[in-house]
């Protein structure tokens, strides 16, 4: 019985650790969970070793030596569906799929997650299970979006990335040819980024896709194609260097210090007289200018010399594309991204007008 113990806990440390671990690594972490307690160490390495090594000849873990020492690394290939979690790390996880929308929890992929931690869960005590369960939440935001998305097409939309498959689509009473290359979700809803017969980038949004029909053949992909970098391609919008203060109380100094971001294309924040001055990359166009009006901001500042010299020395041109360093140029934007408010805020006075 406790040669049987010795080898699972083997195979648990080298399943949840993945790379070769030596002779020794593997000793001292058996020893300090209480696995071995013979009264001697070279006891204890030898019932180690000849476990090891059984488990090599049996083909359940590999080895070499550096140093003159033997490193250990489990056979992935009897294992691929088999791999050891922690307390730790099932919290890890949970903790990241707390803080997606419920209704993704019957997407493919996220749904896989969920049951891979509703199994292990199962090997956790009550008490620790209960932690869990109550420790981590998502609270909705009022304008946030969902939609119902069938699981049989979302999942074939994955299988279609991952093999490189071509597919048809019916989108809007029309049939397209695509090559689905990324999925990627903006407030809520899931869009398909996809090349077309035409070699052009294509943006849908999946919960119209009303049908796939998927085509056998195999394509390689694109040499000039960066997925990372796919998502909406809105012309119209360009990107623009402004400042915005907000209330004193909008933020502690505890956050300001810890640079708090009120948009992800914050680059600058301050605690200053009249309030929380930070600088921001705007975008002309409805899209920004619809998110900005729900911000409390009590006073915006145009593009000056000051906000353009801090964005360069933090090189944002790097990371945002079609970012200007001449000031005309992003008071030019910026005007233009206050006449986009200025109609929607006109749009909205007319829903609140009494008739």
């Amino acid at each position: 019985m406790e040669k049987i113990e010795l080898i699972i806990e083997i195979l648990k440390e080298l399943l949840k650790h993945q790379e070769y671990l030596s002779t020794t690594e593997l000793y001292r972490k058996l020893k300090s969970k209480g696995v071995l307690k013979s009264t001697t160490e070279k006891t204890e390495r030898r019932k180690l070793l000849r476990s090891l090594i059984t488990l090599e000849e049996l083909g359940y873990i590999k080895t070499k030596e550096k140093k003159k020492e033997k490193l250990w690394k489990i056979e992935k290939e009897r294992f691929k569906s088999l791999f050891y979690l922690s307390f730790e790390e099932i919290a890890s996880f949970i903790f990241i799929l707390s803080f997606y929308p419920k209704t993704y929890k019957e997407i493919p992929l996220f749904k896989e997650a969920f049951e891979i931690i509703s199994r292990y869960e199962k090997e956790l005590g009550e008490e620790e299970r209960e932690i869990l369960k109550s420790s981590f939440e998502r609270v909705p935001t009022f304008n946030e979006r969902t939609i119902k998305i069938e699981e049989k097409l979302f999942k074939l939309l994955i299988t279609s990335i991952l093999k490189r498959q071509q597919i048809y689509i019916q989108y809007k009473n029309k049939f397209y040819k695509i090559l689905p290359l990324k999925i990627f979700n903006y407030n809520g809803l899931f869009y398909l980024s996809s090349l077309t017969e035409k070699k052009s980038i294509k943006t849908f949004l999946i919960g119209r896709i009303e049908k796939i029909i998927p085509i056998e053949t195999r394509l390689p992909e694109g040499d000039n194609i960066k997925r990372e970098e796919l998502t909406f391609e809105i012309p119209k919008e360009l990107p623009f260097l402004f400042g915005v203060i907000f209330s004193k109380n909008y933020a502690t100094e505890t956050e300001i210090r810890k640079e708090i971001k009120f948009s992800p294309f914050q680059f600058h924040i301050e605690k200053t007289e009249t309030g929380i001055l930070t600088y921001l990359v705007g975008f002309t166009g409805k899209r920004f200018a619809s998110w900005f009006l729900v911000e409390k901001a009590i006073k915006l500042i145009s593009p000056n010399p000051q906000i353009i010299e801090i964005a360069r020395k933090k090189e944002l041109k790097k990371n945002i594309k079609g970012i200007s360093y001449q000031l005309r140029e992003n008071q030019k934007r910026f005007k233009e991204f206050l006449r986009e408010s200025q109609k929607l805020l006109n749009q909205k006075l007319k829903i609140y007008k009494k008739k």
